[in-house]
């Protein structure tokens, strides 16, 4: 297929297209565990405040080293701002620059007290080289270690283009405004200063979103005096995998794929892999596995023959090859795939027989001509007339050939079709657990992944396992 590598979309995920600071106040747990943050408007030469919102985004070259140096601030705690700012580094293609006192920067860090707060991405270019670009306005010596991991990785966000998660379009918290106003109101805060700091959220207009994630390090706790039902979002106070995942999104680590490769790497505890006490494999983490990736899951994936593989995720796809070169500016599944009208791709298969690629969605699916690049005449059609047995089956959620065999999987259960006979095999549905499919402890499958044979990938949400079919178990 032509692959036209030079989409150009405006990332804004979480991310503001304002012209502002982000200004955080500090308030302790004898009042309420709660951090507001309002717009500072810099002021333009003529002392009109500008603001060019839904115009440009904020976010710096790929690959730029950015110069940050410190107005104030004690050893210790430039030493710890400078240790926590890196943890962006791990998954954004940027470099930091700490250069002396007295030398010009980009980024210029001060003391002062009261609030903490950065102007967003390449709004610092902007700032007079006088004035201090971000602030933090209660970290000393005696600050805990969560409290500087929490304040100045997000504070780091904002420089790097994100703003407040609270702000996603599809967030949906419960706020009691009445209690919100009445508790702002104590502050010198009028309704609409609250329907503007604490409510508003932006619109889809202005913005490219993910799920809405609580766990994002660029969300504020939300405590449940503020909610109805007792909803309630706690600090959280080290990056999320959707952060992860994103900001790689946005800044991009070169053609790597994977942290060492995805046919042999992987993490070594926890969320990234690695074995438990009794010799559990555990399951890897979607952003450092495959890194640089730009959704926060795959609904589809399927292998061509000369090793590219093509990821989908919504109405956008991306392509990965076997020599981890990666295309990860995502096109549009219509653009990219001629006759191909499903807003979102169900499932995916090659067969290399016809050297075809059926593509599911719904109950429809179609047959993609590879070497004339378009579906063929007649499609798309119900699953049921071309699959016999499967609209018993239900919704394809994922799909992988294996020999004369295709696996499909729907909720919990998954079948194995016999393609030259075109029937579900005897003994089938079966329930998907790690007995049925060894090692892997998933009871639903989003995505399925032939990378090299024999390993097959099945995804869920931002995790994922390796499987060998060979020796049937996880590895």
């Amino acid at each position: 297929m032509k692959e036209n590598l030079n989409l150009q979309k405006t990332l804004i995920l979480r991310f503001c297209v304002c012209f502002f600071v982000f200004f955080c106040a500090n308030f302790t747990q004898k009042t309420v565990a709660q951090v507001v943050c309002t717009e500072r408007m810099p002021t333009s030469i003529d002392g009109v405040k500008t603001k060019t919102a839904g115009q440009t985004a904020k976010f710096w070259k790929n690959g730029q080293t950015i110069t940050i140096k410190f107005l104030a601030g004690s050893p210790f705690v430039r030493g710890k701002v400078q240790q926590y700012a890196s943890e962006w580094l791990k998954y954004a293609n940027l470099k930091f620059e700490f250069v002396a006192d007295d030398a010009p920067a980009i980024v210029r860090i001060d003391f002062q007290q009261g609030g903490s707060y950065s102007y967003l991405g390449i709004d610092n270019l902007s700032i007079p080289a006088t004035d201090h670009t971000m602030n933090y306005g209660w970290l000393t010596d005696q600050s805990a270690e969560q409290e500087f991991s929490r304040v100045v990785v997000h504070e780091f966000g904002h420089m790097l283009g994100l703003i407040h998660e609270q702000a996603h379009p599809d967030v949906e918290i419960p706020w009691d405004k009445e209690k919100v106003y009445a508790y702002y109101a104590k502050q010198g805060w009028d309704r609409q200063k609250v329907d503007s700091q604490v409510f508003y959220r932006y619109s889809h207009e202005v913005t490219q979103y993910s799920a809405y994630d609580k766990l994002s390090i660029m969300h504020y706790a939300v405590p449940k005096e503020h909610t109805i039902g007792g909803f309630e979002i706690k600090w959280n106070t080290v990056l999320s995998e959707t952060d992860k995942a994103f900001i790689a999104r946005i800044y991009p680590k070169g053609n790597t794929p994977t942290v060492t490769n995805p046919t042999t790497g992987g993490g070594t505890t926890g969320t990234n892999g690695g074995t438990t006490a009794s010799g559990e494999i555990l399951p890897r983490n979607l952003a450092t596995g495959w890194y640089g990736i730009p959704f926060p899951k795959i609904d589809a994936a399927v292998n061509y023959p000369n090793g590219q593989t093509y990821m989908f995720y919504g109405s956008e796809y991306i392509r990965w090859d076997y020599n981890e070169e990666a295309y990860l500016t995502p096109k549009s599944i219509s653009e990219g795939w001629k006759g191909v009208n499903f807003s979102k791709i169900d499932a995916a298969i090659y067969w290399e027989s016809t050297q075809k690629i059926y593509f599911f969605s719904g109950d429809e699916y179609v047959r993609y001509d590879i070497a004339e690049e378009k579906v063929d005449r007649g499609f798309p059609m119900k699953i049921k007339s071309g699959w016999s047995g499967m609209e018993e089956f239900g919704k394809i959620d994922a799909a992988f050939p294996w020999k004369d065999k295709v696996y499909f999987f729907s909720g919990n259960k998954y079948v194995r079709f016999s393609f030259t006979d075109n029937r579900i095999d005897e003994g089938y549905p079966k329930n998907i657990n790690k007995t049925t499919w060894k090692g892997i402890n998933f009871d639903k499958i989003d995505a399925t992944l032939v990378w090299k044979s024999p390993i097959i990938y099945f995804f869920k949400g931002n995790q994922y396992y390796r499987f060998d079919m060979n020796k049937d178990s996880t590895f």
